[in-house]
């Protein structure tokens, strides 16, 4: 993309000097104004093209090819933030939809008791510097329906983004029924 960059800059140049050239010469039959349009009409297409350039190469920081924030609301798996004192601070739409969690909520309270520690600890191994950590574990919805989550812990309390404990999650209640009926 570099080559592209440096010939669209080339280009641009090329186009404006011209155009410059053609203002000072029509100066005198009044097409000055139609000129001065061509150029700013010009800069504002090259202007965008690069951007373009710069999203599409991944350096334009405050233009997101897809919207983060989108894809998370129609993502079906479940994105939790946990802060210090295990209450919710993010829930995604699909871990209201599918489980009823709001933020403030305590995600304790929706994990079955036998299920606890385990979580705990992959939580607490998050806290303490590992790398992300996985487990399974039963949580129960609004309804009193229990599903299993397949969770992926990670500690992004330093992010301010975040400021807490990452936990991507996904529903495997029919993975863990299949399981169950085949032995």
């Amino acid at each position: 993309m570099r080559t592209s960059r440096k010939r669209l800059v080339v280009l641009s140049l090329a186009g404006i000097v011209p155009a410059l050239a053609l203002g000072i010469a029509v100066d005198s039959l009044a097409l000055k104004g139609f000129a001065a349009g061509s150029i700013a009409m010009f800069t504002l297409v090259m202007t965008h093209m690069v951007k373009l350039l710069r999203v599409a190469e991944g350096h334009d920081k405050s233009r997101p090819l897809v919207s983060s924030r989108r894809l998370v609301e129609n993502s079906e798996d479940i994105i939790l933030v946990l802060g210090d004192d295990d209450e919710l601070k993010f829930c995604s739409s699909a871990a209201v939809r599918m489980l009823g969690i709001k933020p403030r909520d305590q995600l304790s309270s929706y994990v079955m008791v036998e299920d606890r520690q385990r979580l705990n600890e992959v939580l607490h191994g998050a806290r303490s510097g590992r790398k992300a950590a996985s487990t399974e574990f039963r949580v129960q919805d609004k309804a009193k329906s229990v599903h299993w989550l397949e969770a992926t812990a990670s500690d992004l309390r330093e992010e301010d983004e975040f400021g807490g404990v990452l936990i991507n999650a996904r529903d495997i209640t029919d993975r863990k029924e299949l399981e169950v009926e085949s032995n």
